[in-house]
């Protein structure tokens, strides 16, 4: 629902005191002109909070801020396996 009337792919929150690319906000998640504006987004949040990061640090801060309680760090890292990517 979020993907469909905000253009919101990966489900980024609204966030008005942080630099951003959104146009506004529903169901205060992020609306985007298009879908990959929020993939744009996306790479912004990045890049201001996890810069300097290694992958079990990143994947810990993943598990933390954008799925608590949701065992997140853990099914990414089992996809990682999976694809020999970690």
């Amino acid at each position: 629902q979020v993907f469909k009337l905000n253009n919101n792919l990966v489900g980024m929150k609204y966030a008005p005191s942080r630099i951003n690319l959104q146009e506004g906000e529903d169901m205060n998640f992020a609306r985007y002109s298009d879908w990959s504006k929020s993939l744009d987004d996306y790479a912004v949040y990045i890049a201001l909070y996890c810069r300097g990061l290694d992958d079990d640090e990143f994947i810990e801060f993943l598990d933390r801020v954008y799925a608590p309680g949701q065992n997140y760090g853990e099914k990414l890292k089992e996809l990682l396996k999976q694809q020999k990517w970690y």
